[in-house]
């Protein structure tokens, strides 16, 4: 439920990595992804993901 930084180069990996868009997914380029992505990490967690990551078998 942390924050995650993904550079606008590297879109394909949502794909990938089966991401989907929320408030913790920080994307941008490199000047345009700090101050977005420290602001998000300083809420320490992303708790609208909670409920995906509950359904996640352990």
């Amino acid at each position: 439920m942390k924050a995650i930084a993904l550079h606008d180069e590297v879109k394909q990996l949502l794909d990938v990595l089966k991401l989907e868009a929320d408030a913790g997914l920080i994307m941008g380029t490199d000047a345009k992804l700090i101050k977005p992505f420290f602001a998000a990490i300083g809420q320490h967690r992303v708790w609208d993901r909670e409920p995906k990551a509950k359904a996640i078998p352990a």
